[in-house]
């Protein structure tokens, strides 16, 4: 109950944000709008905060992800709370992270 408490609220701030909206995520991959970059670099320190050090063959799954999202506009979990938001089309992108992740997981099976 308290991940999914978690969750709500990360989805309520992001929202409230506006980081759901594919123009300001744009603008901020762009250099144009910092206010995401800041947010951005806030969820990175606090990750920072539980895990210090990437894990070795990180960069490419990085890069992908930040093909991603300049293609796509959103972040896999902006892409969850765009769908709680009504926004229909952000399915296909959900679709795509949940596919992805199962794809991953059997890559990284396979690889132990």
């Amino acid at each position: 109950m308290r991940r999914f408490l978690a969750g709500l609220g990360l989805g309520v701030l992001l929202s409230r944000v506006d980081a759901t909206a594919p123009e300001r995520v744009f603008e901020a991959l762009l250099l144009r709008d910092p206010h995401l970059l800041f947010v951005a670099l806030g969820a990175l320190f606090a990750a920072s905060l539980s895990r210090p050090s990437p894990e070795r063959g990180s960069a490419w799954p990085a890069v992908l992800l930040g093909v991603g999202v300049g293609v796509c506009g959103a972040l896999p979990i902006t892409a969850f709370v765009q769908l709680g938001e009504g926004r229909l089309a952000a399915a296909f992108l959900v679709v795509g992270v949940l596919a992805g992740a199962k794809l991953a997981d059997a890559l990284h099976s396979r690889n132990e």
